[in-house]
């Protein structure tokens, strides 16, 4: 392997019944939901968010993200809103540092 390359495991599969499934209830919540706009909607289902918030559900895992919430949003999908949500664990990246005990 290449000192460019990512070994295979380093990814995990989104094909699963669970994560397709996961993956099914976040977006239909998005849809669904009279809050957000079409563009909104359309822009969340073009990016990766709801298979980060499937994948942090099923394994368990801690999404972290730059984005801070704004639940009362119509025209943007937060990716910690939707974490929150679907009650799946989400930090943001000063946090996660914190909890390392990194220090600058």
């Amino acid at each position: 392997m290449g000192k460019n390359e990512v070994p295979h495991k380093f990814f995990l599969a989104s094909d699963t019944d669970q994560i397709v499934q996961a993956y099914r209830d976040i977006m239909s919540w998005v849809q669904e939901n009279p809050q957000y706009s079409d563009r909104a909607k359309a822009k969340f289902a073009k990016g990766a968010d709801g298979w980060l918030v499937a994948h942090a559900l099923l394994q368990p895992a801690t999404v972290v993200t730059n984005e801070q919430p704004v639940p009362n949003s119509g025209e943007v999908i937060k990716l910690p809103d939707v974490c929150t949500q679907f009650e799946a664990h989400w930090k943001d990246i000063f946090s996660m540092l914190g909890s390392l005990n990194i220090q600058f």
